[in-house]
């Protein structure tokens, strides 16, 4: 929905290890320490930005322009770039409570990720196995089927085990990168030149240099086109005043606007220079649409954070029911709608793993089902 970040234990003296271990536990820079803050508005935009994501996977149109718009390279671009945003904006406002240790809390989080990106790497598993063989295990020896196991164990590490837990690698990363950038540099805007000046540089790199960029690893570029960038517009956020000015609220609609004009004309003109154009526009978009969640005042209610945890399991979950299974039952049962109607697919998918996160939201409030948390 992730790397090394101190080095006590790993060589140098006592002093220089205690050194590390006091600039961790220095107090984060930014607002007066405040109390744990719940924010309702954002746990309902994250369920819409995660029922975004199941689109993006599961078109319900097949081409044409609509289909262009409906796609993570236009409109939907907005909501990966979200979910990074509101993850560091959520981990260094927590930093900024006066009993929290924020060496603590970084490795309490990175725990966090790094059991969902095992767990969930292992889940899809067998899904991707299938998704290699095309449902037709007829092919497959011992001997490939320990092939793979070795390919998708060395992808897990190194590179990305399945499609979209690239997210959940790139924070893994990002947030304990950007919490020593924070520790180096002071200030709220020097983190948001460096992250700008960083994507400038790779946005140049593609449109300058594409064959050498192409070779990039996909992680790498994952990170600094989309990761990096979006963990510091997190923490620019976290330092900025949760009081949000009427003319800042405007910036929703007019981001969103020009996150759709930029769509339109890198459909026309699909360069470089275009793609990272509207990949900026949604990276602001996801910015303001956080400022506007900030704005919001919504009394708390029990059921904002059943909806948090109905985002994060429909975002981990949803692809389960992939094209490969769907096309593997249309073909046996002889509902060829599964296979040819993207409506139906959407519906199918949202559906099912909508059942899915509420039966385990349910199991696992007995005693037996308690490993169930895990998953969210």
């Amino acid at each position: 929905m992730k790397t090394v970040i101190y080095t006590h234990g790993m060589g140098g003296s006592a002093e220089e290890a205690e050194k590390i271990n006091d600039t961790f536990d220095r107090p984060v820079s930014g607002l007066a320490p405040d109390q744990k803050k719940i924010y309702p508005s954002i746990d309902i935009a994250k369920l819409v930005m995660a029922i975004l994501v199941v689109l993006i996977h599961r078109p319900i149109v097949s081409g044409g322009l609509f289909r262009f718009l409906l796609s993570d390279h236009s409109m939907l671009s907005v909501a990966v770039p979200f979910f990074f945003i509101v993850s560091a904006f959520l981990f260094f406002r927590k930093l900024q409570q006066p009993d929290v240790q924020p060496k603590r809390a970084l490795l309490q989080l990175e725990k966090r990720m790094l059991k969902l990106y095992f767990l969930y790497s292992a889940i899809y598993f067998p899904i991707d196995l299938i998704k290699t063989y095309a449902g037709e295990f007829s092919a497959m020896t011992l001997r490939t089927f320990a092939a793979f196991v070795v390919l998708y164990a060395k992808n897990t590490l190194f590179f990305i085990s399945f499609t979209h837990l690239w997210y959940v690698y790139a924070l893994i990363v990002c947030i304990p990168v950007v919490f020593l950038l924070t520790r180096i540099v002071r200030g709220k805007r020097t983190v948001a030149f460096i992250a700008a000046a960083e994507f400038f540089i790779i946005a140049a790199l593609y449109a300058l240099f594409p064959e050498a960029a192409d070779k990039l690893p996909y992680m790498v570029v994952k990170i600094l086109r989309v990761g990096f960038p979006c963990v510091c517009v997190g923490y620019f956020a976290a330092q900025c005043s949760d009081s949000v000015p009427r003319a800042q609220r405007a910036m929703l609609p007019v981001f969103w606007s020009l996150l759709l004009g930029t769509s339109l004309l890198s459909y026309t003109n699909q360069t470089a220079v275009w793609e990272y154009v509207r990949l900026l526009c949604a990276f602001l978009t996801a910015f303001a649409l956080l400022r506007f969640c900030l704005s919001v005042p919504l009394k708390h209610r029990p059921v904002y954070p059943i909806l948090r945890n109905y985002s994060t399991l429909i975002y981990f979950l949803h692809l389960l029911l992939s094209s490969e299974i769907l096309s593997f039952i249309a073909a046996h049962t002889g509902m060829t709608a599964l296979k040819t109607s993207n409506p139906l697919r959407f519906c199918l998918t949202l559906s099912l793993v909508w059942l899915e996160a509420s039966c385990i939201l349910l199991l696992q409030k007995k005693k037996a089902f308690r490993f169930l948390r895990y998953l969210y």
